[in-house]
């Protein structure tokens, strides 16, 4: 490997060091006021879900955060199954089309995943029940691979 790019690698671990320590101040300080909110199914909300590793879907801005859309409300109101939304155009069974606010919008099913509300801090709007039923569905194909 030459000076070049061993340099280059060197500049961007220290670009994704600084984003994992500024996470990690923002992490604390969500943990430590515990600010949850009560969310429905079919809500879309920012979510603040982080600097993540590898292919994992990580958050956006200086909040770290992403539209997140709630597929289930875990009883107790703390915790939620959660899928991270994107805008960018996505074909395929990892994604889950439909509009929001008369945008496009994709669900990355793989990534869905438990969610404390403390991460949650603006609603977004809501999807009808339909289209909720029918991304939940895509999900389960998803993961018993029928599609």
């Amino acid at each position: 490997m030459s000076t070049e790019q061993n340099n280059k690698i060197k500049g961007l671990e220290k670009i994704v060091e600084e984003k994992f320590n500024n996470w990690n101040s923002l992490k604390k300080e969500i943990h430590f006021k515990l600010k949850r909110v009560s969310v429905n199914r079919g809500d879309v909300w920012w979510g603040k879900i982080g600097q993540n590793i590898g292919v994992e879907t990580y958050g956006k801005n200086e909040n770290f955060s992403r539209p997140i859309l709630i597929i289930k409300p875990i009883e107790g109101g703390n915790n939620a199954i959660g899928i991270p939304i994107t805008s960018k155009k996505h074909i395929g069974t990892w994604y889950a089309h439909f509009i929001l606010n008369k945008l496009d919008q994709y669900a990355i099913l793989p990534q869905t995943r438990s969610i404390d509300t403390a991460r949650l801090y603006q609603r977004i709007g809501e999807l009808s029940e339909e289209v909720t039923d029918l991304i939940t569905k895509q999900y389960i194909d998803y993961l018993l691979n029928k599609k």
